[in-house]
């Protein structure tokens, strides 16, 4: 499916530029090798060099929109880690705040950490040094909150302490996603 898509991503936008950028350096090159001695030097020195020039700008505009694409993926990816631990954080406050716990929001807590956990290792390579040892606190402090929620999870109406102690937990999270949110801001910087 993933290779389809690929495909027809790849035929959508690339198919002429790919088409016209190889085939005539191609047909330029191979016809300058096979008839080439035949023209006048003036002749071969345009049809080498139309030849090397298309396939020059066809290597240039890959290398560019390979780039573009990096930056696009290295911001989309950053960005994506801030909304996943904000999420989180989210479900924290809504049981905080209904004082209730469900079994369908520790399930949920319990997918979050397992798909962070499984997503960061592909991500990783997207941050910088003190970034990612913001995010693995981050993550020691998710599984601890987790942990704890799901430590009470038998309890139907939770216990003042029990509230109280997951206010204290999710402060402390709030304020090291607020430190990382501002650092991945800072260095990713969408305004200038």
């Amino acid at each position: 499916y993933l290779m389809k898509k690929r495909f027809l991503l790849w035929l959508r936008f690339w198919f002429w530029i790919d088409f016209l950028g190889v085939f005539l350096s191609l047909t330029l090159t191979i016809t300058y090798l096979v008839w080439g001695n035949y023209a006048s030097e003036h002749l071969q020195n345009l049809w080498s060099n139309l030849a090397v020039e298309i396939a020059g700008v066809w290597i240039s505009v890959r290398i560019i929109d390979f780039l573009l694409q990096r930056s696009k993926s290295f911001r989309k990816s950053r960005f994506q880690t801030l909304d996943n631990l904000n999420f989180f954080y989210r479900k924290v406050q809504d049981i905080i705040i209904f004082s209730t716990l469900h079994e369908a929001d520790v399930q949920v807590l319990g997918k979050e950490v397992v798909y962070f956990d499984k997503r960061w290792g592909n991500r990783k390579k997207q941050f910088y040094k003190d970034e990612k040892e913001q995010i693995d606190l981050l993550m020691i402090e998710m599984n601890n909150i987790y942990q704890f929620i799901k430590s009470q999870q038998d309890k139907t109406d939770p216990d003042v302490d029990f509230k109280n102690r997951l206010k204290e937990k999710a402060y402390s999270f709030s304020e090291k996603l607020e430190v990382l949110r501002l650092n991945i801001w800072e260095e990713t910087n969408p305004d200038n």
